[in-house]
C-alpha cells in the first residue's frame, strides 16, 4: 500500500495476531527438520502457522530496507514485536539469528557518533533496543551463540559479540547526556505496535 500508516496499521494487526497466547506457546514442532515452511506448501495449522511466521518475518525484513524512514522505524519495533512472541524453538534454526543480523546493520551508526548532546538517532536506539529484546530469548541460547561468535559483516574478521559490545562501549564513552537520552530532532508520532492490546486487556 503506498500509504505509510496503512502500512503501519498493518504491521500492527500482524504482530497484534502473533502475540497470542496459544502462538507464543505452540507445543508441537512447526517445521520438520530440515525443511522451512515456506517452500512446503503445506495446508495443515502447523504449516499454515509457520508460513504466516516467516512471511511476517519477510514483510519485517523488507520493510527494514525501505527508503521510508517511517517504514524502517515501524519495521525496527517490529522486530522486537517478533523477537518477543515467535515461538522460535518450533521453527527451523536460524530465523532468530537472521533477525538480528538485520539489525546489525543499524548499529554501525553508533561508531559515527562523537558526542551525545543530541542523543542517539532514533533508529539506532531503536535498533538496540530489538537487539537486547532478541538476546533474551535464553530457549534460543544455543542459536545465537553460534551466530555471535561467527565473524560479522561490519568488521571483516572480528565477531559480531565482538562488534556489537565495541559500538556498545564507545556509546557509554561518550560525553554528553546518556546513551539513551532521546534525540532532539523532530520526528513525527509513532504509533505503538503494543498500545492496542495493552489497552484491551485493561478494558
Amino acid at each position: 500500500d503506498p500509504s505509510p500508516k496503512v502500512r503501519a496499521s498493518a504491521l500492527l494487526a500482524v504482530c497484534a495476531l502473533l502475540a497470542a497466547p496459544a502462538v507464543r506457546s505452540w507445543p508441537v514442532p512447526l517445521e520438520k527438520e530440515g525443511v522451512a515452511s515456506m517452500s512446503t506448501g503445506s495446508t495443515s495449522l502447523t504449516g499454515q502457522l509457520a508460513q504466516t511466521l516467516r512471511q511476517s518475518h519477510a514483510l519485517v525484513f523488507r520493510l527494514l530496507q525501505s527508503s521510508h524512514s517511517s517504514d524502517v522505524q515501524h519495521a525496527i519495533r517490529a522486530c522486537g514485536e517478533l523477537a518477543t512472541y515467535t515461538p522460535y524453538t518450533k521453527l527451523q534454526s536460524g530465523l532468530l539469528s537472521e533477525l538480528v543480523r538485520r539489525l546489525m546493520v543499524f548499529i554501525h551508526g553508533l561508531s559515527e557518533l562523537r558526542t551525545l548532546h543530541d542523543g542517539v538517532p532514533q533508529l539506532v536506539s531503536a535498533a538496540v533496543s530489538a537487539i537486547s529484546v532478541a538476546l533474551r530469548r535464553d530457549d534460543c541460547a544455543s542459536e545465537l551463540a553460534v551466530y555471535l561468535f561467527s565473524v560479522g559483516p561490519l568488521e571483516p574478521g572480528i565477531p559480531v559479540a565482538d562488534e556489537l559490545l565495541g559500538r556498545i562501549m564507545h556509546l557509554f564513552s561518550l560525553p554528553g547526556r546518556g546513551p539513551f537520552a532521546p534525540s532532539q530532532q523532530a520526528a513525527p508520532a509513532q504509533p505503538s505496535l503494543g498500545k492496542g492490546r495493552r489497552g484491551k486487556a485493561g478494558q
